[in-house]
């Protein structure tokens, strides 16, 4: 679906808005939201990262140099070929500290732009990845997703305590559901501050 097409439809549905900055607003809001939250065709991208023995981390370098915003899988090719384990960053820190030992990794973390791989690779290799870049613009996406964006979009013209929010805020999440696939951020091990809290709390709303 073009953005331009759909900015059109969203205009015709919309006539009483009459301010183009909201609306636009509104568009950019929906479609940043998809995008975190489920893998999009125009941002997939892949590299491969040259490993070091002994070496745990690595800052990773897409084919495209784009940079990214999750790695949606990773596989160690040294003497074996093998599909490595997502692991956050909690449970990464526990491994590691706990049992440093060097072995083929089983396991990887992405965090703070570097890819952490566990056990430590007793030998050197490879890893290729695949990855969602950072979306920064409104340009096409799959038709399958317009009844998303639409749904996203127009909860997001509407104010929270206005009678239909909660019936498209509604939609919307189950629009979300039924693509079935992983759903990002994970929300287990995060940290439950108050400030965290309230933060997943608005993740969760817009799943």
């Amino acid at each position: 679906m073009n953005s331009t097409l759909f900015h059109a439809d969203i205009r015709r549905l919309f006539p009483d808005v009459v301010d183009e900055d909201r609306l636009s607003a509104a568009e950019k809001a929906a479609f940043l939201t998809m995008a975190h939250h489920l893998d999009l065709p125009d941002a997939e991208d892949g590299g491969s990262q040259a490993v070091t023995s002994g070496t745990p981390n690595y800052a990773i370098v897409t084919d495209s140099g784009d940079d990214v915003d999750r790695i949606t899988s990773v596989v160690w090719v040294g003497s074996n070929n093998i599909p490595l384990t997502d692991l956050n960053i909690r449970e990464y820190q526990f491994l590691y500290r706990g049992d440093a030992d060097t072995d083929e990794p089983d396991s990887y973390c992405y965090y703070n732009g570097e890819l952490w791989l566990y056990p430590i690779p007793d030998e050197s290799g490879t890893v290729y990845f695949t990855c969602q870049n950072v979306v920064v613009n409104i340009n096409d996406f799959p038709d399958s997703y317009y009844p998303l964006m639409l749904a996203l979009t127009k909860k997001n013209l509407m104010k929270e305590d206005s009678g239909g929010w909660y019936w498209t805020y509604r939609e919307a999440k189950d629009l979300m559901k039924s693509f079935k696939m992983k759903m990002h951020p994970k929300k287990r091990g995060m940290e439950m501050g108050t400030y965290r809290a309230l933060r997943i709390r608005d993740l969760n709303n817009q799943i």
